[in-house]
């Protein structure tokens, strides 16, 4: 099973550069790196798997997953709709039964408020 920590390493030895150049490059901290390769991690925050896809020209989806999908077009530093469809579901499914129920009626709410604009 291929590992975060691997898919970015593969990535960096792509570009030709050290994992600890991109941490400084993206003001990340390399100790994220450390805690990945050691597997005191496995995963990391929306906001620096974000801008490490962004720095590699990959989707967030990919560097999570391994998943090969064609990176959508966006503003810098906005995320695709495959990015952060894919980081609400990884959100969604810590939550509780209740929760998720109240996170539904918020949404419908938001969407019934979009339709009188």
């Amino acid at each position: 099973m291929d590992s975060l920590y691997n898919r970015i390493k593969s990535l960096c030895d792509e570009a030709g550069i050290a994992p600890g150049k991109m941490c400084n490059d993206l003001g990340i901290s390399r100790n994220t790196m450390t805690a990945l390769r050691n597997g005191r991690a496995t995963t990391m925050k929306l906001e620096k798997a974000s801008k490490i896809a962004d720095y590699f020209g990959v989707t967030v989806d990919y560097l999570l997953t391994g998943e090969q999908e064609e990176k959508p077009t966006t503003k810098s530093g906005e995320l695709g709709m495959n990015d952060f469809e894919y980081a609400l579901r990884n959100e969604i499914s810590k939550l509780t039964d209740e929760n998720k129920q109240k996170l539904l009626e918020m949404a419908q709410f938001f969407q019934q408020q979009q339709n009188k604009e």
